[in-house]
């Protein structure tokens, strides 16, 4: 029975030693602490420049989208309008309009105006 409280006294010693042998020191736990609340303030940080750049990515994706739109319709009308100065280039030959009388004459004979 001696041998049983032995070893009991000698487990209830050695348990509270052990326990604060075994503790992070509150130094140290105190600045991984500091670091963790550190890194997590960074992260938030980083997360929202992240969204803040997601954003803007999307914004000038739809205005290329759109410049795109407006560059081909530009492109279109130019077309057309090359077409057109074709068409007119083939009607009417070049001529010399060196007087204001042979433009005008010109113009009302092919009723221009």
């Amino acid at each position: 029975m001696a041998k049983r409280w032995l070893l009991i006294g000698g487990t209830l010693l050695l348990v509270p030693l052990l326990v604060v042998g075994c503790g992070v020191p509150q130094e140290q736990y105190a600045a991984l602490a500091s670091d963790l609340s550190k890194a997590q303030q960074e992260l938030q940080s980083v997360k929202a420049e992240l969204t803040a750049a997601q954003a803007k990515v999307s914004e000038l994706t739809s205005s290329l989208e759109r410049t795109q739109s407006d560059l081909e319709a530009a492109q279109a009308d130019l077309d057309a309008t090359k077409e057109e100065l074709t068409e007119i280039s083939e009607a009417y030959s070049a001529r010399d309009f060196s007087l204001k009388k042979v433009l005008v004459d010109w113009l009302l004979a092919n009723k221009v105006i």
